[in-house]
């Protein structure tokens, strides 16, 4: 993905999130963990599929966060997946796609989801959705 134009860092200290990237490009995937790695995220696991993502929310004590792509790995559908993940392990959900048609998005919508990112995207623009969501509030 290019990186034409860099975009200032987000300035708000945010606690090391623990992060399941559920993508099934394994490129994108991959550049997704570097910049949570230098963002000082942990990736907690990588998974193209529902049973790769349910397996490592399964075992893992704690997840922040899920990025989820909406097409994922045997045409297996991420919205479903999402909502599983958030209904039963309480998991917040950020949608990461290339799907930005108004089906696509009342579908994610109906997730409750922290944010829906559309590929092609800026790093720092998932940098600053995470900042803005797991910031502590300030009084």
């Amino acid at each position: 993905m290019p990186d034409s134009k860099k975009m200032p860092r987000t300035s708000s200290p945010i606690h090391a999130l623990r992060t399941l990237i559920v993508e099934d490009e394994a490129l994108i995937a991959l550049e997704t963990s570097v910049h949570l790695d230098e963002w000082n995220h942990e990736v907690v696991g990588i998974a193209t599929s529902r049973r790769q993502a349910l397996a490592i929310a399964s075992r893992e004590a704690r997840i922040d966060v899920a990025l989820v792509d909406v097409n994922l790995a045997y045409g297996e559908d991420g919205v479903e997946l999402a909502r599983t993940l958030k209904q039963d392990f309480g998991i917040n959900v950020i949608f990461v796609t290339g799907f930005s048609d108004e089906v696509s998005r009342q579908r994610m919508q109906s997730v409750g989801p922290i944010a829906c990112l559309f590929k092609p995207y800026e790093p720092a623009h998932l940098e600053r959705v995470l900042a803005e969501a797991f910031s502590p509030v300030k009084a």
